[in-house]
């Protein structure tokens, strides 16, 4: 039996019943959702449309750096990767506006000076993260391009292997001391194999330097911290592919314990074990004359005395070795100061006397010892008398000890 719904004709009832079913499967297939494929990935690394100023500029002035992409970008570990040599005073600021990458740098860039901003892998593009590798920005705030470079590897000396941020770092300075406390002049790091190539230099002559930095302040201020150096100075022009070896000083050296004022012009150096060679150096040269100071051992060698023959220095800033082997840093106030209601009122120096007279006797054969609070520069003898009555002299001789 057959029924007409408008053009259409249906089967009888079994029949219909499959084609029901058959109906509704096609209908739910067409109601499935899929992802759009979107097409292929984005593989492509964002790209330089234009600087401004443009990159390696000459007699630099700009305030702002602005570069544009042609794509939208993010910036990526930037505190890690970000390395600018020579370092600047203060930090640039670093933002990233839709397409483009801006850069304040700070007022006080040196003079005639090239400086060189390496991104490393530090911006990427929004979407896929790509990034532009091992981007360079370089100007010159005078009228040439620094172009000249040093290169070598670094390794561990215990067991040869390398590591990537390894520090080499050049100083103008060529003080065996200048890794204290001054910042490189100019710096690189080393990729993974221990290579590192420090470039824009100006002809000079340099001390080279390689440290495994802690905590990233471009100074050698902690005994964890791995350090090699070059003994002989670099001058560059330089062909020469530098190998250093990175070493911690082994925990069996002596420390200094404490270094600190005892008295007006008088401070105390105390180590944690004897010091075999005693020598100093000033931290910073022309910061101390070291001739404005005795240094005196005790009779251990684990404890000197230092006196400054000079009443105007105030301090003493210098660098401890045991032989050539460094010990520590040491900074020491050699001017006491008492703070009352918010004033500072400086101890005058004086100097005190003592002898090995008992109850003002002094028992024979035993020398008379005057000893004093601070060695002497000098000492007058005329200036003093032994006599055997009010009208007796005896004949006085002076000798001098030392401890």
């Amino acid at each position: 039996m057959y029924s007409k719904i408008g053009n259409f004709k249906l089967l009888p009832i079994a029949i219909g019943i499959n084609f029901k079913l058959l109906f509704c499967v096609l209908l739910s297939s067409c109601a499935i959702r899929q992802q759009p494929s979107g097409g292929e990935k984005d593989i492509v690394s964002p790209k330089i449309e234009r600087s401004i100023p443009e990159n390696y500029s000459v007699n630099f002035t700009a305030k702002q750096i602005r570069i544009d992409f042609d794509e939208y970008i993010d910036l990526k570990e930037l505190n890690k990767q970000l390395v600018i040599s020579p370092l600047m005073n203060s930090d640039p600021e670093v933002s990233v506006k839709s397409k483009s990458l801006i850069i304040k740098l700070p007022d006080s860039l040196r003079e005639n000076t090239t400086y060189t901003m390496n991104f490393g892998n530090a911006i990427v593009d929004t979407h896929e993260a790509n990034a532009f590798d091992d981007f360079q920005y370089v100007f010159s705030t005078g009228p040439v391009l620094d172009s000249l470079q040093v290169n070598g590897e670094i390794k561990f000396a215990e067991n040869l292997k390398t590591e990537k941020g390894i520090v080499a770092m050049l100083y103008n300075n060529i003080s065996d001391t200048v890794v204290y406390n001054t910042l490189p002049d100019y710096f690189a790091k080393t990729d993974s194999a221990g290579n590192f190539l420090i470039k824009n230099l100006r002809p000079g002559t340099y001390k080279l330097f390689a440290l495994k930095d802690a905590n990233a302040n471009y100074k050698f201020d902690s005994k964890a911290e791995a350090i090699a150096f070059s003994n002989e100075t670099i001058t560059v022009p330089d062909s020469t592919i530098h190998h250093l070896k990175l070493f911690i000083e082994p925990d069996t050296l002596p420390h200094v314990l404490k270094a600190q004022f005892v008295a007006p012009g008088k401070a105390i150096i105390v180590f944690t074990a004897p010091v075999k060679d005693f020598q100093v150096k000033p931290l910073t040269p022309g910061d101390n004359n070291l001739k404005d100071f005795l240094f005196e051992k005790s009779g251990t060698t684990d404890t000197i005395y230092v006196y400054r023959t000079d009443s105007l220095i105030d301090s003493l800033n210098a660098v401890i070795f045991d032989g050539e082997v460094i010990v520590d840093t040491i900074h020491v106030n050699l001017n006491s100061m008492i703070t009352s209601r918010g004033k500072g009122d400086f101890i005058s120096p004086s100097l005190n006397v003592k002898t090995n007279l008992s109850g003002d006797v002094l028992e024979m054969p035993a020398h008379l010892i005057i000893s004093f609070s601070t060695p002497l520069k000098s000492f007058d003898i005329s200036g003093v008398a032994l006599t055997k009555d009010s009208s007796t002299t005896i004949p006085l001789i002076l000798n001098r000890l030392t401890h």
